[in-house]
């Protein structure tokens, strides 16, 4: 199943968010703003419930912008079970290793992180020498096999693919 949202401004833009229907996805009633990119969906698999959400963070460097993301993924975040965040979010200057940075922006966001106690996985560069793409979650065991690959479409950044993990219903 396909679920998108559409840039509200400008040419092309927007965000979608694929999933396989055997993971029972629905649109979660999730904040709306006209200028993020976002889309939430709750996937539904053996009695877990996960929330999923796909963002894009233009590489403009506005403070208000930043936190006007924060403040909608927090709402969408707010739930009571594992929440996964995906997305292109151009913070170039955070070493994510060391959850570092110099740049006070990034810096915002780290805390962010922090706060929520969100793990990134990717551990590979996304463009250039940068990891511009990421995978955040509250549960790094739901994630495993992350790589990163040639888009398969026209893009300036690699594609980063990694397989869901849930543990086996007891039969």
């Amino acid at each position: 199943l396909i679920f998108r949202h559409d840039r509200n401004f400008g040419k092309g833009g927007g965000v979608l968010l694929m999933v396989h229907k055997s993971l029972n996805p629905i649109i979660s009633p999730s904040p709306d703003h006209p200028d993020i990119e976002g889309i939430w969906s709750d996937l539904h698999l053996y009695n877990i419930l996960i929330r999923i959400g796909v963002v894009y963070r233009p590489p403009r460097f506005d403070p208000v912008y930043l936190q006007t993301l924060i403040n909608v993924t927090n709402l969408a975040i707010s739930v009571p079970h594992p929440t996964l965040i995906l997305g292109d979010f151009n913070f170039p200057h955070i070493d994510w290793v060391n959850n570092v940075t110099t740049c006070s922006l990034e810096n915002t966001f780290l805390h962010f992180c922090t706060a929520n106690a969100l793990t990134q996985c990717v551990e590979s560069p996304t463009r250039s020498k940068h990891i511009l793409d990421l995978i955040l979650t509250n549960d790094p065991t739901l994630i495993c096999g992350v790589d990163t690959t040639l888009n398969p479409v026209s893009s300036d950044h690699l594609a980063v693919s990694f397989h869901l993990c849930f543990p086996l219903p007891n039969k």
